[in-house]
């Protein structure tokens, strides 16, 4: 609009394109219809932004920025005085704030207008009902303006291409140089290919000059609206992409996942991206000691394979040139040398990025930039291993399901005449059954290797194709294709499914002619490629349209010649049924959500026996609301589809116990409520095999009610299914066009589901959910139900699409007020010298001073409401009163408020000099989160005076100081530093002033002016991380008023929301009241710093296994593997979307060569894994030992070699196995800290134990599998030493943390120490000084080539057993490390 002044319309050139640039102006042009809808919005606009003018700065903000013809138009009548914004009026900090507010408001103010007079329309979309006429209008003129535009330019460059190609030869032959692109603005990055170079430099017939000319005027428009980009895909769904288009869409889906880490918007991803690229390339030259980083350790094996690979796959030998196989080795040198990473398969995945990002390929840098591309594939959008094992048995169900005949046939072939090389079939990533690695390692001698049958199986085909990105099986065209829609999907895995049903279908004459093995290989292997691109295309459009997998054998135009069947063995399509009901195609859901649970719960506690009351559940007789939680799973038929549980504590609303009922029955009724919402995306049912899409199925959600109580030693229990609810969440729906009046849908009509909104009142199901049949609700009780009839739940079902955009509500009219922040607190900020002009002058030490305490910055996880108490010291004076302050009620309950000041020597007529001495101690007490007791958060010393140039004055001005866990020594003078080497608290801090004397408060200046000085509490990189999650946690309070209320709720008392300020603070200062709450004479503990941080998915927990005690390690290599074992629960939850909350895997590779052979030293750097949190949680490790020989190299240049002890291949037998341990990560919430010594088992885990541990703590499942026999403790009373931290904590600035034994009390502690005190062993460095010659081995360790020989055999040594293990994973389906 002409008066936004955020652009100049007029002479900007928002997309950088003159056709593009012109299409806008013409649309702007005087008498246009755009005229006519602004003029509509504009007058709609006026009033609703009329009510915020009254506000005189605020007035004055929105004038600024609506422009000056627009508020003489129309505001002639009120005053438009710009210096109320400008300073002294306004300082910069708060015109900055109110312009934000002012942009953000207006710009809503402006979207709500627009709706309101029918001129809001999103794109691609059709007019509704309530669209205005001036908008039609305008639309319609736009899109004329726009294609006239885009036929212009069209003619203009077809016109340009012809004169270029009549030019003659001899103007042409240029020396080669760099591409001239269009020159259309900022090409380097953006667009970096119209045309990917082939043989002879030909571009891929894969699109015309047309089309990537539109496609670089699309990038053009995406540029100006990032936002389109989806758009955009879907309507190019199923099409090969032009070139420039291609490459924008590719770069964009690779660096999702990083934009989606990085909260800044205004960072510029990209260029951090490839700045830390850059320096890791910098950092693995150093390390490996490389002229360059082209030319890594494995050069010479990574060549070889390029030009082998090339050699051998059909659709890359048009490409194999020199140039193009130079670059594809550099490329993968390059992240060999970055990250340590190569395969072979990689070669297959750069192969397309090769084809898309040539521009600049004659350039140093394009190497690098490939390997940056490719590395973002692998980390971020390329399925891992098991995911694509996953893909490939999903295939092979569905082929069975559409035409068992010809699933039938492969599997015959594959039986007959079987010869196969193994390289075809990447080994060493080949899925093995669980059983089969079990027998094998119950054998005790060889672990089992992939079988004949396993190998000639035609899901490996299905495996290979989908584990190298289909480079090695189709044309270079058609992996464009396939990979086109990948990324358009963002990787989405029913993709890459329904590709591989496409090509078998369409390859099924060729299938069904094979008579064995061989001939089937030769059909899945090379047939691929020979197929039309455009076959593949129409075959998957045709099942994105619901198409039915009968129909695409006919599809391949490339197929025998022979009939087809009368009768396909494929399912036919079925007959036209009465119901007018469309059953719904395998398709994705959309997003549905639930909220405002509503419990009622009915427990028994005493039911009468013939005519005696029996007694009650032990959990019934302590239930705590406060344990209860919801899980909620939306369900297809009987498949789950997804689950998410509640995080927060509900809230207790009502309590009634003992109620006798019509039965004679003693129950207790709880009303709880959950204030949290949970939302399902990604809803993909046609990605579960099994799911019935037939009538009698729909999705429905099923709410679960667990209850968790606590045992002994407060730890909890195993949960308690209270009961379950299901609620119907989607009807099935028809466009309005799909079907008459009453009658059928008509042919083509696509159904979708359409979320049921509103509450719904369902009655609890007791009991467990069952496993089958789950849509068929019971709705009988019986006597043994604990859960009594009239349980009741309510929730509301909410359309999160919808509730993201606002409502229409009236409601929605009173939600523009201004939303007042909670915390006005950057986590730190750098004292201001420029405030210096709001600093005070020292008044003379003889008069009056102000002693403010404003606030307490960032209290921990732990801490619930607080005050400040504090004594001025050594004063000189009389009768001063203690320090007692309380947070404001409406003020930050992480940074509370707490406007307190204490007049010191302000009495003229008893005023005398203070002691320069004078010191004031402050504490800070709280309620702990957990205990309810009273605590001390922290305390601090803070000096009145200091001296400078010799004379002494007031320590006037604001000052930041830390609190720390502790009290000055008593013994020892106090002084203003006997508090400096006493512990932090991470974070927390308290701000105060020293002003002179006024007869009125001064209000405290905001922290982020940077008045207070903060040097001393200056945050390290943990307690930054530290405040940053604070600062974003949703769960804590958000004011010391909610806070006071979750508190009394937790206490049991009724919530009373009437309540009055006073009678509220009162409770607040009762409850904060040492001599009410605490012992006679019994000072209050300090809170626990282990617990001051909850745990954080994103953040982690930090793991390093020290060292190990009493294994009989004797001659071998020993190393340790760990995986995190989830908890029941756990297991049900999906990964985050950065991916967390796996199994992740630790294994060890650095030992100290110090240390002895039987209590082995690690030396690796901590790792961090990201479980969900989940009690029962907790780390599996295992110790292994490697009896192998290791050969140094005669030379010493490089590693040695690793052998077994005949010379025969290093395995992983049942020997290798020296023990087995489990360490508990979780905490109540938080992270179990510690130095855990924890037992170690022989052999490894029996089932009985990974059973139990899914549902009980480590220590209970330890004493039930000695109990019970299925596990035993190492005779040597071995054990491990393992510390585990809140990876909030840098290593090196973690706070102290506790040595854990209670794990070892499962049997004789003393027996543990005593092998943790010594075992007689030679040290590690024998293992390798037993490999040189004599007269080195007389030499010892101090040697120079021992020191060489050491680094190369723990190098050797630990990659050996690296290898072993992940072999050892993928054969057991965990995944690679």
């Amino acid at each position: 609009m002409d008066w936004m002044k955020s652009e100049d319309v007029s002479s900007h050139r928002p997309f950088s394109q003159t056709w593009l640039d012109s299409c806008l102006q013409e649309t702007l042009l005087p008498n246009t219809p755009w005229q006519k809808v602004q003029e509509k919005i504009g007058e709609r606009f006026v009033r609703r932004i009329e009510k915020q003018l009254n506000h005189s700065d605020r007035r004055q903000m929105i004038f600024e920025l609506l422009g000056e013809q627009f508020v003489d138009k129309f505001f002639p009548k009120y005053p438009n005085n710009p210096t109320l914004i400008e300073p002294p009026a306004v300082d910069p900090a708060r015109k900055d704030v109110l312009k934000k507010e002012a942009q953000a408001w207006l710009q809503q103010q402006l979207y709500k207008a627009a709706r309101d007079v029918g001129c809001q329309r999103a794109p691609g979309q059709d007019y509704q009902a309530d669209t205005a006429p001036e908008m039609v209008e305008f639309v319609e003129h736009t899109y004329q303006v726009f294609y006239t535009g885009m036929d212009r330019q069209l003619v203009i460059e077809d016109q340009v291409r012809q004169e270029e190609e009549e030019e003659p030869a001899w103007k042409k032959d240029k020396p080669p140089g760099r591409p001239n692109n269009h020159q259309h603005g900022d090409v380097k990055r953006q667009d970096r290919h119209s045309t990917a170079c082939l043989q002879g430099g030909k571009p891929p017939q894969s699109w015309g000059p047309a089309s990537d000319s539109l496609g670089r005027h699309v990038v053009a428009i995406l540029r100006r609206d990032p936002r389109r980009l989806q758009e955009v895909c879907s309507r190019l769904l199923g099409k090969q992409l032009p070139g420039a288009l291609r490459m924008y869409v590719w770069t964009d889906v690779l660096m999702k996942e990083e934009r989606r880490k990085v909260k800044d918007n205004s960072v510029n991803v990209e260029k951090m991206i490839r700045e830390r690229f850059g320096r890791g390339i910098v950092q693995g030259v150093q390390t490996l000691k490389l002229k360059s980083a082209t030319r890594s350790p494995i050069s010479g094996l990574v060549e070889n394979a390029v030009i082998e690979m090339y050699d051998r796959t059909p659709g890359m030998q048009a490409y194999s040139q020199p140039e193009q196989l130079k670059e594809a080795a550099r490329v993968l040198n390059i992240l060999y040398t970055y990250d340590r990473s190569y395969e072979p398969y990689l070669i297959h995945w750069l192969f397309p990025l090769q084809l898309v990002y040539r521009e600049g390929s004659n350039q140093e840098e394009h190497p690098y930039e490939l390997a940056m591309y490719l590395k973002l594939l692998i980390d971020s959008r390329f399925p891992k291993w098991p995911e694509v094992f996953a893909i490939a048995e999903r295939v092979m169900d569905r082929l069975k399901h559409e035409d068992r005949a010809l699933h039938r046939h492969l599997v015959e072939c594959s039986l007959k005449n079987v010869s196969f090389d193994p390289k075809d079939f990447l080994v060493q990533l080949i899925h093995k059954e669980k059983e089969q690695a079990q027998a094998g390692g119950k054998a005790g001698q060889k672990p089992v290797q992939p079988s004949r049958e396993l190998l000639a199986n035609p899901l490996i085909f299905v495996r290979k194709w989908v584990g190298e990105g289909f480079v090695s099986v189709l044309d270079a065209q058609a992996v464009l294709l396939v990979w086109d829609q990948a990324f358009m999907t963002d990787w989405k895995h029913k993709v890459l499914e329904d590709f591989c049903l496409v090509i078998l279908l369409l390859l099924r004459d060729l299938l069904m002619q094979a008579t064995d093995y061989h001939t089937m290989k030769g059909v899945l292997l090379l047939e691929p490629c020979r197929l039309y691109t455009a076959d593949i295309q129409r075959g998957w459009m045709h099942l994105q349209q619901g198409g039915l997998p009968a129909d695409l054998p006919t599809l391949n135009r490339r197929r025998p010649g022979t009939a087809v069947p009368a009768q396909s063995p494929l399912r036919t399509r079925p007959e036209p049924s009465p119901s007018p009901r469309v059953d719904l195609e395998p398709a994705e859901l959309g997003p549905v959500g639930l909220r405002n649970f509503k419990v009622k719960l009915i427990l028994l506690r005493q039911r009468p026996v013939d005519g005696v009351s029996e007694g009650e559940e032990e959990w019934v007789a302590h239930f705590d609301h406060k344990n209860v939680r919801l899980t909620a799973s939306v369900y297809f038929g009987d498949i789950k589809l997804r689950s998410k549980s509640t995080v927060t504590e509900p809230r207790l609303k009502d309590k009634k116990q003992n109620l006798q009922s019509n039965l004679g029955e003693y129950v207790d009724t709880y009303s709880i409520e959950f204030k949290e919402d949970l939302v399902f995306t990604n809803l993909d049912p046609s990605q579960f095999h099994g799911v019935d899409f037939g009538p009698d199925n729909q999705p429905y959600a099923i709410v679960r009610a667990s209850y968790r109580g606590k045992g002994e030693d407060d730890k909890a229990t195993i949960p308690v299914n209270l009961g379950w609810v299901k609620i119907p969440v989607y009807r099935q729906e028809l466009s309005q066009d799909a079907s008459g009046e009453g009658g059928p849908p008509m042919r083509g009509a696509r159904p979708h589901w359409d979320v049921i909104e509103g509450e719904q009142t369902i009655t609890v199901v007791p009991g467990n959910v069952p496993e089958t049949d789950v849509g068929k609700v019971p709705r009988s009780f019986t006597d043994k139900d604990v859960v009594r009839e009239g349980s009741m739940m309510y929730a509301t079902v909410f359309d999160p699409s919808v509730d993201l955009k606002g409502g229409d509500s009236d409601a929605e009219e009173e939600s523009d007020a201004d939303v007042v922040p909670t915390v006005d607190s950057e986590p730190f900020v750098f004292f201001n010298p420029e405030t210096a002009e709001d600093q005070p002058s020292a008044p003379d030490i003889s008069e009056g001073i102000d002693l403010y305490v404003d606030r307490v910055q960032f209290i921990p996880d732990n801490a619930t409401i607080i005050k400040v108490t504090g004594r001025v010291m050594k004063s000189n004076l009389d009768s001063l009163p203690d320090i007692s302050a309380f947070a404001e009620l409406d003020s930050s309950a992480r940074c509370p408020q707490l406007a307190y000041r204490l007049p010191l020597n302000t009495d003229p007529e008893n005023r005398k000099p203070m002691s320069p001495d004078t010191l004031v101690l402050l504490r800070v007490y709280t309620v702990d989160k957990d205990s309810k007791t009273l605590l001390v958060i922290g305390s601090c010393l803070f000096p009145l005076f200091e001296q400078e140039d010799g004379q002494t004055r007031f320590n006037v001005g604001g000052h930041q100081l830390r609190l720390r866990r502790g009290m000055p020594d008593t013994k020892k003078p106090l002084l203003a530093s006997s508090l400096d080497n006493v512990i932090p608290v991470p974070g927390a801090s308290i701000l105060l002033r020293l002003m002179p004397h006024g007869e009125e408060m001064i209000p405290a200046p905001p922290y982020k002016n940077g008045f207070y000085h903060s040097e001393k509490s200056r945050p390290n990189m943990s307690e930054m991380r530290i405040l940053r999650d604070f600062q974003s946690d949703t769960l804590f309070p958000l004011s010391v008023r909610e806070a006071i209320h979750r508190l009394q709720i937790a206490q049991g008392m009724a919530p009373a929301e009437e309540e009055s300020d006073a009678a509220l603070e009162q409770w607040y200062r009762d409850r904060l009241d040492a001599k009410k709450h605490l012992p006679p004479r019994t000072p209050a503990s300090h809170s626990d710093l282990l617990r001051a941080v909850r745990y954080h998915i994103q953040t982690g927990i930090g793991i390093q296994v020290e060292q190990a005690h009493g294994v009989n390690g004797e001659g071998l290599y020993v190393n340790v593997f760990a995986r995190v074992s989830p908890g029941a629960e756990a297991r049900e939850l999906e990964n985050t979307p950065e991916g967390y909350g796996g199994e992740d895997k630790i294994i060890s590779t650095k030992h100290d060569f110090t240390s002895l052979q039987k209590a082995p030293k690690w030396l690796d750097p901590p790792s961090i894994i990201h479980p969900h949190l989940e009690p029962n949680t907790c780390l599996l490790i295992q110790v292994f030992g490697l009896d192998a020989v290791y050969t140094p190299q005669p030379d010493g240049s490089a590693a040695g070699t690793v052998s077994g002890k005949r010379g025969q291949e290093v395995r992983l037998t049942t020997e290798s196995q020296l023990g087995w341990t489990a360490v508990p990560v979780f905490d109540r919430g938080c992270v179990m800290a510690g130095v855990h010594n924890v037992p170690l088992f022989m052999g490894m885990p029996s089932t009985e134990f990974l059973t139990n541990i899914a549902v009980k703590s480590v220590e209970l499942s330890m004493k039930e599998a000695l109990n019970t026999g299925s596990d035993r403790l190492c005779k040597e009373y071995s054990s491990l030493v393992v510390k585990v931290y809140d990876a909030h904590y840098n290593p090196e600035e973690c706070i102290p943390i506790p040595i854990r034994d209670e794990l070892l009390k499962i049997d004789n502690v003393s027996k543990f120490k005593k092998t943790m005190g010594g075992v007689k062993s030679k040290p590690l460095s024998q293992l390798v000084l037993q490999y040189l010659d004599k007269k080195l081995q007389k030499q010892g360790t101090s040697s120079e080539v021992y020191q060489r020989e050491e680094g190369f055999y723990d190098e050797a040594m630990g990659e050996t057993f690296y290898n072993l293990m992940e072999n050892a994973l993928m054969n057991a389906g965990y995944g690679p490390l």
